[in-house]
Parts: structure tokens; sequence; C-alpha cells
């Protein structure tokens, strides 16, 4: 549970702090068994749903910059993770594929949401490892409660007008996230 402290242990994250044991097997971008498949009507674990507006945020970024949610100018898809977590790894591995085939199309922000374990270098590392030129951020303990996020690998997808259109407290499949995706541009 996500309380006054750190988010480590959370669900949604199947792995520790073993960076030895890195996850080499990728879902293929094609395959709808890649990662999690859910309907844009699927809320699992998350509090926030479908059709809501989220709300805003100020966070400071890899680059040090600081970046808000609003305004949406365009489609973003927002993921919730943290540097030590295993399964956040292959998302980040999909937000990559994701960030090739959509480019400048879509917004990507990957949200660090353990302040307390992990450091603005160790959401770079994780980056550089596993992400891509998009927007990585240290999420904050505000985050946490205004989001009300109870698990790691939590993803939101939202149009331009700032609302929920799909989210998931799992691996997003690149299938799912091109679908989705493809709806709002």
């Amino acid at each position: 549970m996500i309380g006054a402290g750190t988010v480590t242990g959370l669900a949604g994250c199947s792995g520790g702090n073993d960076s030895s044991q890195e996850q080499t097997q990728h879902p293929d971008s094609s395959s709808e068994n890649g990662g999690a498949s859910k309907s844009a009507s699927s809320e699992a674990k998350t509090e926030l749903h479908v059709d809501q507006k989220l709300p805003n945020f100020s966070l400071q970024t890899t680059a040090g910059n600081t970046v808000s949610l609003h305004p949406v100018e365009k489609p973003t898809a927002l993921f919730f993770m943290a540097a030590w977590c295993t399964s956040c790894k292959q998302e980040e591995h999909n937000l990559k594929q994701v960030h090739e085939k959509f480019g400048e199309d879509v917004r990507l922000i990957s949200i660090d949401m353990d302040p307390d374990r992990d450091s603005m270098q160790d959401l770079q590392t994780f980056k550089q490892k596993y992400g891509g030129d998009w927007i990585h951020a240290m999420g904050t303990k505000e985050l946490i409660q205004k989001y009300r996020l109870t698990s790691l690998d939590t993803t939101y997808i939202i149009n331009q007008d700032g609302v929920t259109v799909y989210t998931d407290s799992d691996v997003t499949s690149v299938t799912q996230f091109k679908r989705e995706l493809k709806k709002l541009l």
C-alpha cells in the first residue's frame, strides 16, 4: 500500500532490486499476448478511472527541467514506475517501440514513483539503459496521493483534453499502446 512512505513492494512489479536479473524476453510488437491486453474499461488496481480528467503536476525531469501535465496538447501516455522494478523494464522497452512508431505525435512521460529509494541518478541510469528520448521525471509522495496510486506499472493514456481513455496496472503491450494512441490521432 502507498502511505506516507515508499512504494517499495507494491503490486504490479514482478521483481525487486536484483540488478543481476535482467529481463531478456520482449513481447513481439504485433502480438496480442505481448504484455497485458486490456480494454479501455480496464481499471484493475487503479483508483483514477477512464473518463476522468487527471490532476496536474509539476515534476523535475532527468534533463533538469520541469514538466507539467497540463496543458495537454497531444495524446499522452503516463507510465508510473520505479528504477528498481523488474517488470517496469519491460514496459519501458514497450514505450521505446511506441516512441519509435509515433515520435513527437504523442507525449510519453515515465515517472519514478519511489523517491525514497530512487535518486535522480537512478532514474537517469534506468532511462539510458532501458528507455529512450522522452520525458523521465521524479515523482513525489504528493503525486502518489493525488493520483491514488496503488501499484507500479500503472499506465494512463489521456486525450488532448486531459481525460483518461485507457488505464491499467500491468505491463501494457506495444499492440495495446498503438491501438489506444491511434484512436487519438
